[in-house]
């Protein structure tokens, strides 16, 4: 689901959220097994059962676990890890206009209802608490909150250079303070977990926060991010999970910053993110080269947060971007954007619900990753029918093939 609050999206509104991910232990949340505190009761070790030391020749009750643990160990060859579940990424999608019957119609032929929910702020976006309040609480907003007007404009063609009056200069010396700070008591008033992608694709050179126009310097985005942060952490409280989100090294041409030069600092961030679209490249040559930078950085955990697909190879990359997730376990989340230039003014035809080959590829995938759920669209991914196109996968749901680790 893709919310916009001024009426059209920025940039295809191609954004995502850690439900980052809708997570069942989400935090302040109680896991469903917490059987919640003690009783009162006397403090410190009680009496050894008689019964129990006698059945174990009187051995500590630890020594007696840790030799049945490893029994069964030996008894099943070790391959109690191998069997374990691989990490389950959350799964988020952008959807032009926030239209409902199009993110049911996708739930539908997907076969899985998105958990993140992609959500583009502005300084001077209108109705902020309405719009966030209606997200159901079952989907974690991703926010990415764009430092300039509602009026400003990206058109998918030209660069937006100039317009100082939102360069990094006017964020440090607290021109847009006021502006935050509403935003800030905004979030807070949610009591949910949302993620906060500030000031995103710094890298580049198309939004006047970028470290290459308006005089702007790397160290001064930097210092940016820390003011920001400074400024909304104490009133929106921890459930507000910041993601520093640069766009893919190649997609920024000759000359830009490096990353590390951008990276605030991982007192600053709680993830990592990362814009990046296919216009024929390969999931491993789309990412491995920003994804191997970012994990050089830091190793807070990593979110694909507005990712597509166009061009001839778009079935096979929707199908390979659930291997490559899986090889690369740092990746929290992916969150999709189902946008294209008629509707958003994106750079391509990221669409995925115009073609049924797209949609049993992107099936695929969300098969693998254990994400698909029983719905509209037929069985669960427990249970793959002769008919489910994701059936014709051949990757296991714990396969993590090499050959996509970056």
């Amino acid at each position: 689901m893709v919310l916009s609050l001024d009426g059209a999206s920025v940039r295809g509104g191609d954004g995502g959220l850690r439900t980052l991910p809708a997570d069942p232990a989400l935090p302040g949340r109680r896991s469903t097994s917490d059987p919640g505190p003690l009783a009162p009761g006397p403090v410190g070790p009680g009496p050894r059962s008689p019964r129990f030391g006698a059945a174990f020749g009187g051995r500590p009750r630890w020594q007696v676990a840790l030799a049945f643990l490893a029994l069964v160990i030996v008894l099943i060859g070790g391959d109690a890890v191998t069997r374990l579940p691989s990490h389950r990424p959350f799964f988020g999608i952008d959807v032009p206009n926030a239209d409902p019957q199009a993110v049911t119609a996708l739930a539908a032929k997907l076969g899985t209802t998105p958990t993140v929910t992609s959500v583009f702020l502005k300084l001077d976006s209108r109705s902020v608490s309405q719009v966030l309040g209606a997200i159901p609480p079952a989907m974690t907003p991703f926010i990415t909150l764009e430092p300039w007007s509602r009026t400003s404009v990206w058109d998918g063609k030209s660069k937006v250079s100039g317009q100082p009056q939102y360069s990094l200069a006017s964020i440090i010396d607290g021109s847009h303070d006021a502006a935050l700070t509403t935003l800030a008591r905004q979030l807070g008033a949610l009591h949910r977990t949302v993620y906060l992608r500030f000031a995103h694709e710094m890298n580049g050179s198309w939004y006047p926060w970028a470290a290459a126009v308006n005089g702007n310097s790397p160290a001064e985005y930097q210092q940016a991010w820390r003011h920001v942060h400074d400024l909304l952490a104490p009133i929106a409280g921890d459930l507000v999970k910041w993601v520093w989100s640069p766009n893919i090294v190649s997609g920024v041409g000759p000359g830009a910053p490096s990353l590390a030069s951008l990276y605030p600092g991982d007192a600053y961030v709680d993830y990592l993110g990362l814009t990046g679209y296919s216009h024929g490249a390969s999931v491993v040559d789309t990412y491995c080269p920003t994804l191997s930078a970012l994990t050089g950085l830091s190793d807070k955990p990593v979110v694909l947060s507005e990712i597509g697909s166009d061009g001839s190879n778009k079935v096979s990359w929707l199908r390979d971007l659930g291997g490559f997730i899986k090889a690369n376990s740092e990746i929290t989340g992916f969150v999709y954007f189902n946008t294209s230039p008629q509707t958003t003014g994106a750079t391509g035809n990221y669409r995925i619900d115009q073609q049924s080959a797209d949609v049993n590829a992107l099936r695929s995938t969300l098969t693998d990753l254990g994400l698909r759920s029983a719905g509209p669209s037929g069985p669960s991914s427990g249970a793959k029918s002769a008919s489910d196109p994701a059936a014709k996968s051949t990757s296991s749901p714990d396969s993590k093939p090499a050959s996509m680790r970056c």
